[in-house]
């Protein structure tokens, strides 16, 4: 479970908005290092999508995914 002090600490570097968009509208708090494949609920891995960005993010989209 995501702390509540790493929620505020993304949603005030992110501005509650996607990157992708600039939207503040039905945000998702995304991981970009997937937790299936060890990613940490750290400041560092986590990003707000929009629910459209954050679905493409997960159908693969290359410009949307920032995993090495």
């Amino acid at each position: 479970m995501i702390s509540k002090k790493i929620l505020c600490q993304v949603w005030e570097r992110d501005r509650g908005l996607c990157p992708a968009w600039g939207t503040g509208d039905n945000l998702h708090l995304h991981h970009v290092k997937f937790k299936s494949r060890g990613g940490k609920d750290t400041l560092e891995n986590l990003v707000l999508l929009c629910a459209v960005h954050h679905r493409a993010c997960h159908n693969g989209d290359p410009k949307l995914c920032w995993e090495d």
